[in-house]
């Protein structure tokens, strides 16, 4: 049986981070599962829904325009950005041709500042959304800058990611 990551690590000791949750190789890519851990677990307050939601919209659409945009997809294939059930962060999912690639910061900070120009969240309308009335932009601006300061710590650091608690150099 396959061991789910996030189970296995410490959560009183989790702190806000990127981490690599689980790199699988598949055929000719490598499949990366990341942490993107917003609050301390049972500790900060979870995220609301409006947070949740709304930052989910607006990552998924920016970080497949971001990828593009940087000409990254063939390096780091969009698959999947949502939320966690615990709603203390997100999981991001993308495919890439190297096992054990470094983590695009310049992608996730491109996708931050795309995040930035929105007016309003995307797909807010019963047309796109099954719950539309759950998006907010000032939730979404309040996430962006909980991600931004994230990465602004990597980079200051010159890392590329957090590791787990007991899991390597944090």
């Amino acid at each position: 049986m396959l061991e789910v990551t996030s189970f296995s690590i410490d959560h009183e000791r989790l702190e806000p981070g990127l981490y690599v949750s689980w790199e699988v190789p598949y055929r000719d890519m490598s499949h990366l599962i990341l942490d993107l851990r917003l609050r301390r677990p049972n500790r900060d307050p979870i995220m609301s829904d409006e947070e949740s939601h709304s930052y989910e919209h607006a990552f998924a659409m920016s970080f497949r325009q971001a990828t593009e945009e940087l000409g990254l997809m063939e390096d780091y294939f969009p698959l999947y950005f949502g939320p966690m059930g615990c709603k203390t962060g997100f999981y991001i999912l993308f495919s890439t041709p190297e096992e054990g690639a470094r983590i695009p910061l310049e992608l996730l900070v491109r996708t931050t500042e795309l995040i930035d120009q929105l007016q309003e969240v995307p797909a807010k309308s019963s047309l796109e959304c099954g719950h539309y009335h759950s998006l907010d932009l000032a939730a979404l601006q309040r996430v962006n800058g909980e991600v931004k300061a994230i990465l602004k710590n990597l980079i200051d650091n010159k890392k590329d990611r957090d590791h787990y608690p007991g899991q390597g150099e944090a």
